[in-house]
């Protein structure tokens, strides 16, 4: 037996939503998530009781610190230690080693650095990274670190 929500029972969502978050608080959430994400349109998502759709992640990509702790030819490896993970970061494109020049590596000082030398990162440096959930492929979620 399949339930069909009624218009009722979609107002009443709407308004369980508006009580429970007055208009200023939506508001400003809203554009604090636009400010961050300006290619992003903010959404409310809400399920009813009875739906038989599955749950949504309610994990938001998110900024902060990590910790470099391998170079390589192509970015570093980095632990965040909020959330106790460590993953690569690219500086070229994935597939492409050594990023053609463009990025030179000093295996003895643990360092990688722009070939014109405005740029260069150590290893136990701490930088900005995003972290967010990708799927790339259906059921195959994997952690995506990007340097900010």
């Amino acid at each position: 037996m399949q339930h069909t929500v009624t218009s009722f029972e979609a107002r009443m969502t709407k308004i369980y939503f508006k009580q429970e978050h007055d208009f200023e608080k939506r508001r400003a959430e809203a554009a604090r998530i636009r400010e961050k994400y300006s290619d992003r349109i903010p959404v409310i998502v809400e399920k009813a009781e009875r739906s038989d759709i599955p749950n949504i992640d309610k994990k938001k990509p998110t900024d902060t610190e990590a910790r470099i702790v391998k170079v390589r030819s192509n970015g570093f490896i980095v632990f965040v230690p909020k959330y106790g993970v460590e993953g690569p970061v690219y500086l070229t494109a994935r597939g492409d080693k050594g990023g053609g020049g463009e990025w030179l590596v000093d295996e003895q000082q643990q360092k990688v650095k722009k070939s014109d030398g405005s740029i260069s990162y150590v290893v136990l440096q701490t930088v900005r990274i995003h972290m967010e959930v990708v799927e790339p492929q259906p059921n195959r979620p994997r952690l995506q670190l990007t340097l900010i």
